[in-house]
């Protein structure tokens, strides 16, 4: 199979330049707006707490193994943002709105070279209405670069098999450093890595030998990060040390894997997305002929690409519970977006047909986008501290529940700042039960007349230690507030000891 036949951008219809303009402005609208209505939760607290401390850029990449299991090079691009810039909610996310904003002009480029400008268009129309795709652009985490970096190098890899001459080793050089940026941001880039070399071993006739060295100074150049995440094994909380049972590939959930293309675009199940998914795939059975022959040839190597993206975790048995619940498929979302939309644009000759069927799954994505504005799924822990902040005298007393030690401290530190109350968080012990010296040295010395509790939904809580248990049963715990992810409780000292009750979640 010649290489021109396969991999050709030069079949693309490139279309009047302002069409790239309009979706660049449309990609950083989309994913800006709405950045900063979801206060910070649960793993962004702990990118803020590890990043922008009083560290040193040294401590930041010396600690993103054990800290956040992942690589440095996002980290270590915070501190300078976060220091040069600032800590808002805005600023801490606006990265990853900007990278997942990029995506959207080397989606069109990729499209309109391989499946003609329409289809391009549609694509990118179905990333920047992806819920999957927002929720990303406004996480103050590593997933919107990973999306973005892996693209790239997809592109650069695409781009130098559909060259018919001779290729410099500059665009080799461009490639591996991008792949390299790749792998210093998320551990997932070995699936990235595998689609690759599995698009290179399919139609790189001629090319390969240039591209296994690429690779190999790549990994070379890995080499300190590897033995980075070797030393610091024993201290990451790591998928591989889960308990066995969390692992074993026989839970129901191996369903959700046949659909997980269309849960990738239409977000979370909803009766639009449940619609959206029969759809899109039975146009895809009944286009797939004419699919294959307009413009399946350019697009086989994306096909491979995502196949790897999207089986290759899936058969990896001790990833498996990681997988479905961290959503770390995003690297492949452009792509299957990409498949999606040429499936569809291009799939039939009549080209009403085509259009009409783009605009009914358009039309059935665009409302998950919009449910996600509504009503993002974080904790709300900017809400929760204010309330508290609103209710509670300075003789009071805070003890934070839920999620884990670091994010509930940072997250009360930084929705706070100054107030004057005695707070403490839950600390973990080796025998992994939640302890705090704090709250009992505080609660045997000087006991306040009340206590203000936080408590994250019962999938994460842990039962308190026997000793702390007990001072606390001096107090009369009701339910006073509740917002998403978090419930606040308040406790008074009991006057009655016959009357009194135990605190929330005994």
């Amino acid at each position: 199979m010649r290489r021109s036949a396969v991999l050709n951008p030069s079949r693309g219809d490139h279309g009047p330049p302002w069409i790239l303009g309009a979706l660049v402005v449309q990609g950083a609208t989309a994913f800006v707006l709405g950045i900063d209505r979801a206060s910070l939760a649960g793993d962004e607290l702990a990118t803020l707490a590890g990043t922008l401390t009083d560290d040193s850029l040294l401590d930041v990449v010396r600690t993103s193994a054990p800290y956040h299991n992942h690589p440095p090079l996002y980290y270590a691009f915070l501190w300078f943002w976060g220091n040069a810039l600032g800590t808002s909610e805005t600023l801490l996310r606006l990265p990853s709105a900007l990278f997942m904003a990029g995506c959207v002009p080397l989606l069109y480029t990729l499209g309109r070279s391989l499946t003609g400008r329409w289809a391009a268009v549609f694509a990118c129309q179905l990333l920047v209405f992806s819920p999957t795709a927002l929720h990303y652009a406004h996480e103050a985490r590593p997933y919107a670069l990973f999306c973005l970096l892996s693209l790239a190098s997809l592109h650069l890899l695409l781009s130098i098999l559909a060259t018919d001459g001779s290729v410099g080793w500059r665009r080799y050089a461009a490639y591996g450093v991008m792949l390299f940026a790749v792998c210093a941001t998320h551990p997932y880039s070995v699936f990235v890595l595998l689609g690759q070399v599995a698009v290179v071993s399919l139609f790189g006739s001629g090319r390969r030998r240039a591209f296994v060295k690429t690779w190999l100074a790549t990994i070379g150049g890995l080499a300190p990060l590897a033995v980075q995440f070797a030393a610091n094994s024993t201290k990451m909380e790591s998928f591989l040390r889960w308990p066995e049972h969390v692992n074993v590939p026989t839970d129901p959930r191996v369903l959700d894997f046949l659909g997980l293309p269309f849960w990738l675009v239409f977000g979370d199940p909803s009766a639009s997305s449940v619609i959206a998914s029969v759809l899109a795939g039975s146009a895809f059975l009944f286009l797939a002929r004419g699919f294959l022959r307009t413009a399946g040839g350019p697009m086989l190597g994306v096909a491979v690409y995502a196949a790897v993206l999207l089986v290759l975790p899936v058969l990896t048995v001790v990833l498996w519970a990681n997988i479905f619940v961290g959503r770390y498929f995003i690297a492949a979302l452009p792509v299957v977006v990409l498949l999606g939309a040429g499936a569809l644009a291009r799939g039939t000759v009549w080209r009403p047909g085509s259009v009409v069927l783009c605009a009914l799954v358009l039309s059935l994505a665009i409302p998950g986008a919009v449910r996600y504005h509504k009503s993002p799924d974080r904790t709300q822990w900017r809400e929760a501290v204010s309330y508290i902040l609103q209710n509670a005298s300075e003789h009071d007393a805070v003890m934070l529940k839920g999620e884990s030690r670091i994010a509930s401290q940072t997250a009360w530190d930084y929705y706070a700042e100054n107030a004057c109350v005695p707070v403490w968080t839950m600390r973990r012990t080796e025998s992994d039960h939640l302890a705090s010296d704090d709250a009992a040295r505080i609660l045997r010395s000087d006991p306040p007349p009340r206590i203000w509790m936080t408590k994250s939904g019962p999938r994460r809580d842990r039962a308190i230690v026997a000793e702390l248990e007990e001072l606390l049963s001096d107090y009369d715990f009701i339910a006073v507030a509740s917002f998403v992810g978090m419930d606040v409780y308040r406790g008074d000292r009991a006057t009655d000891r016959t009357s009194r009750h135990g605190p929330p979640g005994q």
